[in-house]
């Protein structure tokens, strides 16, 4: 979903409410909630997913078009988050701020796989004999995250500091540094190695992170926006360590290690990594920053682009929106992204506003979304209501 998806629903809503010129007016005093969520992938189909994670036949064929679109940049990605949250802000107070306060959730997972390592574990080696096949680099990241945040902001809303207290209640990082698997053409001959690593913690860490956006000009303007830039010192937990390899000519029908038999007991490969308790640690938050610049036309119209990167996303993010507001109560956008975990995507949102409160939905990818041969689903939707 959107890097900042609250502030771009928000001033979008606003929009359809005639006040393009008050980019997100924070006066009078109100309250919002927003909730969004997404997946997307630059080779993985919903299809794929929806039968990899509720069970079902993977079809050859769409195994095989996966590894095809994974061939040339020789790794795939997969970006999952999901959030809600409720924040107030109060009428402006001395010097032109305004008190504000966000209570929030959200959960962030990102993972990158190469193609040898895909084939291997959805198609077995037998497509691969006598090649051999990358396992790295690949990893997986994953944190769920509680916040409440107070800051101040100026009248505008356009600027504000938030400083918040993090409850990072479950994480978890690993990743293989090096590796690769070889199978000869006549299945006489083995070779594998693997130098691995996955941390994840159980108990709760605690931490404490910034939000800030500046704009600078109203008509046409330009901001920089950091969301989530902190620290969280997380609880005891759990490490995973492999560091191994091995070579063989052939293998034994019976007996101790590595024999025919041997493999395909319960426990086999146990001895091949270690498992060890870890003390507490640290553990940065994945923060994120967006350069936005924005202009106001006339009759209702506007445009709006952004840049964004960090966030695990393994490339930087680009969006283009056009603005309409065909009347004082209504809005609409279309645009497109492009970068992120995926490829180029359009998204469409809708607003509603009246003078006591609005609505706005924003859906990326709204064709995609339905199909299951599309790369990604997502949707935001921001309420707010003035006091």
């Amino acid at each position: 979903m959107k890097a900042l998806w609250i502030i771009g629903a928000w001033c979008l809503a606003t929009a359809a409410s005639g006040q393009q010129g008050e980019e997100c007016s924070f006066h009078p005093a109100g309250v919002s909630y927003a909730v969004e969520g997404m997946h997307r992938s630059d080779v993985l189909t919903n299809g794929f997913l929806r039968t990899f994670l509720v069970g079902g036949l993977l079809e050859p064929a769409e195994i095989e078009g996966i590894r095809h679109r994974m061939e040339g940049p020789g790794e795939g990605h997969l970006g999952m988050s999901a959030g809600h949250a409720l924040s107030w802000h109060g009428v402006v107070g001395p010097a032109g701020r305004v008190p504000r306060v966000e209570l929030a959730s959200r959960g962030l997972m990102s993972a990158g796989v190469t193609e040898g390592l895909f084939s291997l574990v959805f198609q077995g080696n037998a497509p691969d004999l006598g090649q051999t096949l990358d396992l790295a680099p690949a990893r997986v990241q994953w944190l769920q995250w509680n916040r409440l945040a107070f800051g101040l902001g100026n009248a505008e809303g356009t600027s504000f500091v938030d400083v918040g207290l993090y409850q990072a209640a479950w994480g978890a990082d690993g990743a293989i540094a090096s590796g690769a698997f070889y199978v000869s053409e006549g299945v006489d001959a083995l070779a594998v190695g693997m130098e691995a690593e996955l941390d994840f913690w159980e108990r709760a860490g605690w931490g404490l992170g910034l939000d800030v956006r500046h704009q600078w000009g109203e008509e046409r303007w330009w901001a920089l926006e950091v969301k989530d830039f902190g620290v969280v010192r997380y609880g005891e937990g759990e490490r995973v360590v492999a560091d191994t390899g091995l070579v063989t000519t052939g293998l034994p029908w019976s007996g101790p290690g590595w024999t025919v038999e041997g493999v395909q007991e319960e426990g086999f490969g146990e001895d091949l990594f270690v498992r060890k308790r870890v003390g507490e640690g640290w553990q940065l938050l994945p923060a994120r920053a967006v350069v936005r610049a924005g202009t106001s036309w006339s009759d209702g119209w506007g445009g709006e682009a952004a840049v964004t990167w960090g966030g695990w996303m393994p490339r930087p993010r680009l969006d283009v929106r056009v603005q309409w507001s065909p009347s004082t109560e209504w809005g609409v956008e279309l645009g497109a992204i492009a970068g992120g975990w995926g490829l180029v995507r359009p998204v469409v949102g809708l607003a509603h506003g009246t003078t006591s409160g609005r609505w706005a939905v924003v859906w990326d990818d709204p064709v995609g979304s339905m199909s299951a041969n599309g790369l990604g689903r997502g949707a935001s939707v921001v309420w707010s209501r003035n006091l």
